[in-house]
């Protein structure tokens, strides 16, 4: 009876991976325990009844799982919430507003809402105008820590703040707390040290831009510029100057260039270039 039931569970793993697309992995390991199962009976602890029991029940078991497995949803609605989403996102890009907010609607209905899907509905109500109803949603993100808040945010205080000043200093905390969540992101470290900077807060400025320097930024000329320029406003051009001049090794733009011939010059180490060469 058991080597029965052994050969049940092994015919219907491998039915299950060819017929019903069930994993394979499943399979394998259903394949593999009826395996085990039929060996423990036929060859080990041969007279136990205790034995014999407990591999019938667990080859019983096995046998349940491969018969209901087949018929379960073995990709968890995945492929059908890519498809769902892939329509909203082909709707968006075709600047079908219509067609996009109901295809977003309806994934929203079928799945519920996680971040990324509020991250979208922000997207789109901010580019309508409705800041109240996007604060609303960015409220109920289970991640505040995540690059998808950071950048709902970024989006609603820009449309929120008109001017350029206000705004900055409503990035300015929202940079800081979001590398402090990440301190080994530097993308809101760049940002939070530039911030910094631009009100002349350079010890802090210094503090956010070197952690910038050590995590994903390290190529970014606009780094170097501003932690040089940072600790040669503290009068630390022995660091400083260093710094500019990867700036621009890394291909500073011509604002960038003139802050560097700035710094340069009011170091004294123009003059000096200027003496050696006549």
């Amino acid at each position: 009876m058991i080597a029965v039931l052994c050969a049940a569970i092994f015919v219907m793993s491998v039915c299950a991976a060819v017929f019903f697309d069930t994993s394979l992995l499943f399979s394998g390991t259903a394949a593999l325990v009826s395996a085990a199962l039929f060996t423990v009976e036929v060859f080990l602890f041969k007279g136990s009844r205790l034995k014999s029991v407990l591999v019938f029940l667990a080859a019983a078991a096995g046998l349940c799982v491969c018969i209901y497995a087949p018929n379960r949803a073995t990709d968890y609605g995945l492929l059908d919430h890519i498809e769902m989403y892939s329509e909203y996102v082909d709707a968006a890009a075709d600047e079908k507003k219509e067609k996009s907010t109901k295809a977003l609607d309806a994934l929203i209905e079928k799945y519920g809402e996680d971040d990324n899907s509020r991250y979208i509905k922000i997207c789109q109500l901010a580019a309508s105008g409705d800041i109240g109803s996007a604060e609303e949603v960015v409220s109920h993100f289970s991640n505040k820590a995540s690059p998808f808040y950071l950048s709902a945010q970024e989006i609603i205080m820009t449309q929120k703040y008109e001017s350029a000043e206000t705004l900055g200093e409503h990035l300015i905390d929202l940079y800081i707390q979001s590398s402090d969540d990440n301190p080994d992101w530097g993308y809101p470290a760049k940002h939070a040290g530039g911030l910094l900077f631009d009100r002349g807060k350079y010890d802090k400025a210094a503090y956010y831009l070197t952690r910038a320097m050590l995590y994903g930024t390290e190529d970014d000329p606009e780094v170097y510029y501003y932690l040089g320029a940072a600790l040669c406003e503290q009068d630390n051009y022995e660091k400083g100057l260093p710094l500019l001049n990867k700036a621009y090794e890394l291909g500073a733009d011509d604002a960038l260039l003139g802050g560097i011939a700035y710094y340069v010059e009011r170091s004294g180490m123009g003059e000096k270039t200027d003496e050696k060469s006549e």
